[in-house]
């Protein structure tokens, strides 16, 4: 979502069901992953997409491929928690910002 455009409250609250509702869901891949955290969920302004941004400290590229083959599933469960029509489509992806952090910091320590 471009930075000028206005984030509408309507796409601000779904974000934040949308948020809740999966964080039960990514607990069972913490043994493999550790833990996962939801950093952002960008909904399109039509409602018909939503991207979740998410970190994991392992084979967080592994852990994108699966959320995405069970955003269909994952749909499903969230529609129980939104009270409106259409549920929007998930796509996952690992928040770069976060990864550009864990680089810069890795090269401070090894000065």
């Amino acid at each position: 979502m471009p930075f000028f455009q206005k984030i509408s409250t309507r796409t601000e609250k779904v974000g934040s069901v949308i948020r809740r509702a999966l964080a039960p869901h990514l607990i069972k891949f913490e043994p493999e992953h550790g833990i996962i955290a939801i950093t952002a969920v960008e909904v399109f302004p039509d409602l018909s997409a939503a991207k979740v941004f998410f970190d994991a400290p392992r084979r967080a590229a592994k852990l994108e491929k699966k959320l995405n083959k069970m955003a269909g599933l994952l749909k499903k469960e969230i529609s129980q928690n939104l009270t409106q029509k259409r549920t929007p489509n998930l796509l996952f992806v690992i928040d770069a910002g976060i990864l550009a952090a864990n680089k810069i910091d890795e090269l401070l320590r090894e000065k």
